[in-house]
C-alpha cells in the first residue's frame, strides 16, 4: 500500500500497463480505492487493449445448416470455445459457462420485427436492421446495436446522417446494399470502437465509419468501379458482400473476375488486386498468413453446389 502514495500517478500507469496477465490486473485493481480508479478508468483501459489485444476464446456460430449472408436474431446460436491445447482453453470454458446470451430474445425490438446478428469480435456482438422500401426498390438507412452477451446490456447506434447517405447516391440509383462490422484492426486509443458500414449500389460502394470516441459517423471512402478499370458484370452483385481482412486491409471479391477490390483501413485509399486468371469464377479471400505474407483462400464450384474444391496458396504479389 505504500507503493500507491510514493509512486505517482503516471508512473503507476506505465506498471500497470505492463501487467500483460489480466487475472493479475484485475487483483490488483481491487487492492485500493486508488488502484481501482486508475485501472478502471477509461483511457487507460484502450490503452491497455492496444498493447494487450483481447484473447482468444471461441466462435459464435449456427448450429443449424443453411448458406446465409447473416444468421437472424433468434437462430439457434452457440459460442463454440477454444480447446486444449489451445493456451486460451481455461478462460473459453469459464465463458462458456457463464450464462451468455447469443439469441438476443432480451433485445428492445425498437418498432423492428428482427434483428439479424451481423458480426461478434472482442466479446462484443453487432445487430443491424434495415428497411427495403419495395415500390422504390431502395434500402432504407441501418439501425445498429452494439451488444453484450453477458450483461445483456446494448447500445443504438445513431443513424448514419442522410447528408451522407445522399453524397454518394449517383442520380438515378439507389442502395442496394448495406453491410457493417466491427473494425477488424481492433479499438485503439485515438477511435476507440470503430463500426463501418458500407453501402453499394451498381456503379459504386461506399464506406462510412462510426466512432465511440466521437459519438458520430463520418464518411470513410467511395469506391467507384470504373474509375478503378473494373467492368461491373451484376448489377445487384457486382462485389462479394463478404469482406476478408489481412494486414490492415478488406478486401473484396469482384463478381466474375479475376480481380479484387482492396481498401486500406487507415487511409483509406482503394485499388486493385490481380489475381491468376484462373480465379474468374472462384470466391476468393485473404488471410494473414505469418510473417508479413498473405494467404489466399479460393473456392472453385463445379456445374453443382456439390462439386467445390478448395484452394490454399500463399500470394507472391502483394502490391
Amino acid at each position: 500500500m505504500a507503493m500507491a502514495s510514493v509512486l505517482p500517478e503516471h508512473l503507476l500507469e506505465e506498471v500497470f500497463i505492463r501487467i500483460g496477465a489480466r487475472g493479475d490486473l484485475i487483483r490488483a485493481s481491487v487492492a485500493c480505492k486508488a488502484f481501482r480508479c486508475l485501472i478502471t478508468d477509461p483511457a487507460f483501459f484502450r490503452r491497455y487493449r492496444t498493447l494487450h489485444p483481447p484473447l482468444l476464446l471461441g466462435f459464435v456460430g449456427c448450429v443449424h445448416p443453411g448458406n446465409t449472408c447473416f444468421i437472424p436474431a433468434g437462430s439457434a446460436i452457440r459460442f463454440l470455445p477454444a480447446e486444449a491445447p489451445h493456451p486460451n482453453a481455461p478462460a473459453a470454458r469459464a465463458f462458456a459457462a457463464a450464462t451468455a446470451d447469443f439469441s438476443f430474445h432480451h433485445h428492445p425490438e425498437r418498432g423492428r420485427s428482427s434483428w439479424p446478428r451481423y458480426d461478434a469480435r472482442d466479446g462484443r456482438v453487432l445487430l443491424m436492421s434495415y428497411d427495403y422500401e419495395s415500390s422504390l426498390r431502395r434500402l432504407v438507412s441501418p439501425e445498429l446495436s452494439v451488444c453484450d452477451p453477458l450483461t445483456r446490456a446494448s447500445a443504438l447506434l445513431p443513424p448514419i446522417p442522410g447528408d451522407l447517405l445522399a453524397s454518394v447516391t449517383v442520380e438515378g440509383e439507389f442502395l442496394s446494399f448495406f453491410d457493417a462490422f466491427f473494425d477488424p484492426s481492433g479499438p485503439n486509443e485515438e477511435t476507440g470502437i470503430r463500426v463501418l458500414c458500407w453501402a453499394s449500389h451498381f456503379s459504386m460502394t461506399a464506406m462510412f465509419v462510426y466512432s465511440s470516441l466521437s459519438g458520430s459517423w463520418s464518411h470513410g471512402a467511395s469506391i467507384v468501379f470504373s474509375e478503378l478499370g473494373l467492368d461491373v458484370l451484376d448489377e445487384y452483385y457486382p462485389i462479394m458482400h463478404e469482406s476478408s481482412y489481412a494486414y490492415g486491409c478488406l478486401y473484396w471479391d469482384v463478381h466474375i473476375s479475376n480481380k479484387m477490390i482492396k481498401l486500406d483501413i487507415s487511409s483509406m485509399e482503394s485499388a486493385t488486386v490481380t489475381l491468376p486468371s484462373d480465379h474468374e469464377n472462384r470466391y476468393t479471400i485473404f488471410v494473414e498468413a505469418g510473417e508479413g505474407r498473405i494467404g489466399m483462400f479460393s473456392l472453385q464450384i463445379g456445374e453443382t453446389e456439390n462439386l467445390q474444391s478448395l484452394h490454399y496458396s500463399i500470394w507472391q504479389n502483394q502490391s
